[in-house]
């Protein structure tokens, strides 16, 4: 979004998101008992679906959408990194980092749909089903397909191949564009915040010990997620230092694992798993991913504005 369409605690949202899903994948491991599913990767993920189809809809409430310009500005922007970090992977011994059905890059698959169907939804939306019917029908239908699909082992609901994993995560995408028609509205922010750590964790554990896995979990738990990001943007008056990091939340979700790896080549420490040594490499995974923000992913955001605005602007 364009700053003045910018709306303050978003960042911050997908700060927690990013680090809760480096956080379960670098030091949840390594923790003990249930200790290991206080931080979570899924659930963070199902979050920011909620986000991005919020941050997507929001500039265009009341706007016309430049779909060419859109189109171009958002592949870009997300692309481009993503391009660069697989084969990096590659390079690393890291060969489950793909888009078919890899972790990570599954997820950025899922946006590329739904910003390609963005113009559907939106004439949808404005001729005869809003966003609120568009998910009820979007949420039945993900069900339908993951109670007649099935998952593996894990619950996990990414194993369905590039071409079909976006029909999972959508109504979690759709119910953040409800949310952007609808506003920000105030709620218990602190309990909600409870709320949304407390289940977010039970969905984990549900998922590595029982048959409900997140394909069946997911979609419900955007509901509470959607609650939580109205309240906090609705109670969000002034920039947090969380709301810095947001901004290359994006890096920090990308690249964790492949600076994970790093980490360990550089130190020569590839073999020491313990607690304390992980939690001492956390600040050097976030500094690899802050480089990849400045070199790669922010070179990239601006060349995603720049035509976009270019383009918009040719757009009758």
């Amino acid at each position: 979004m364009s700053s003045a369409n910018y709306v303050i605690g978003i960042d911050r949202l997908r700060a927690i998101a990013a680090l809760s899903v480096l956080l379960a994948h670098v030091v949840g491991p390594s923790l003990p008992g249930l200790a290991k599913y206080i931080f979570t990767g899924y659930p963070a993920v199902v979050a920011f679906f909620v986000i991005s189809g919020f941050c997507i809809h929001a500039p265009y409430v009341k706007s016309e959408l430049p779909c060419r310009a859109f189109w171009l500005a958002r592949f870009i922007r997300i692309s481009i990194p993503a391009a660069i970090a697989w084969p990096l992977s590659y390079q690393l011994g890291l060969t489950d980092f793909n888009p078919v059905d890899g972790y990570i890059l599954w997820s950025i698959v899922c946006e590329l749909w739904y910003y390609a169907l963005y113009p559907v939804f939106l004439f949808l939306h404005r001729r005869w089903l809003p966003f609120s019917l568009q998910w009820a029908v979007a949420f039945v239908v993900a069900y339908g397909f993951a109670l007649w699909q099935g998952s593996d082992q894990y619950g996990s609901a990414a194993i369905y191949g590039w071409s079909m994993n976006w029909i999972i995560g959508l109504p979690s995408w759709l119910i953040g564009c409800a949310l952007a028609e609808r506003g920000k509205h105030s709620g218990p922010v602190v309990p909600l915040r409870f709320s949304v750590a407390i289940i977010a964790s039970f969905c984990y554990w549900a998922t590595m010990n029982t048959a409900v896995g997140f394909y069946l979990t997911g979609n419900l738990f955007a509901i509470l997620c959607a609650a939580w990001i109205s309240s906090e943007i609705a109670a969000a008056k002034h920039e947090h230092w969380l709301d810095r990091i947001g901004k290359w939340s994006y890096s920090i979700y990308l690249f964790h694992i492949l600076a994970w790896i790093i980490v360990f080549k550089l130190l020569t420490l590839s073999k020491i798993i313990s607690v304390p040594f992980i939690l001492i490499s956390v600040p050097f995974i976030l500094l690899g991913c802050y480089i990849f923000y400045r070199l790669i992913e922010q070179p990239s955001h601006k060349i995603a504005r720049q035509l976009y605005r270019k383009l918009a602007a040719k757009t009758p």
